[in-house]
């Protein structure tokens, strides 16, 4: 909370640009973040199972819905396969790396503008980008840890999601 939150103003006959919708918009997704954190925490709502599979060292992670140290909503709709193999080489000294997911948005719908470039994207895709990392002891503040991978002898990682904050929900009947 040490940037102030700001929103439009709106007056008669005012002329809106690119910088007051953009303020607008902040606003409202400064303001949801916030409630999310002050009033829900951090942690997984739903889903963000994870599974290995022995024989290729892969590691699925299933669709789900979260929310990160900052409030933002991590979500993913589909299974993400990371490959924990090839990244055990790269794993601390002990032996152990993170999965965690991270809120990201992505540019969409190109259209044709009058800018430079001549194209413009009119649309913002936000969603949990899901990665193993290889750090010291705990992963950035604003990654959600989903997992602690452990490696054994022949490179197989075994999963510790006891390291994962849960979000608890009551569900409305119905």
């Amino acid at each position: 909370m040490s940037d102030p939150i700001e929103r439009v103003h709106f007056t008669y006959g005012q002329l809106l640009g690119e910088d007051d919708l953009r303020t607008e918009q902040d606003y409202h997704r400064k303001m949801r973040w916030l409630h999310n954190r002050m009033l829900h925490g951090t942690g997984v709502v739903t889903g963000f199972d994870i599974s290995v599979d022995p024989d290729s060292a892969t590691v699925e992670v299933s669709p789900g819905y979260a929310v990160d140290p900052l409030g933002r909503e991590l979500m993913s709709d589909r299974i993400v396969r990371l490959t924990a193999r090839a990244r055990c080489a790269q794993a601390s000294m002990d032996g152990e790396s993170w999965i965690v997911a991270r809120w990201a948005e992505q540019l969409t719908c190109p259209a044709l503008s009058l800018s430079a470039t001549g194209q413009e994207f009119t649309r913002v895709r936000e969603y949990a980008h899901i990665e193993i990392l290889h750090m010291g002891p705990e992963p950035e503040s604003a990654d959600l840890v989903l997992a602690k991978l452990t490696y054994d002898a022949s490179d197989i990682p075994t999963v510790d999601v006891s390291v994962r904050p849960l979000l608890l929900h009551t569900r409305l009947p119905g």
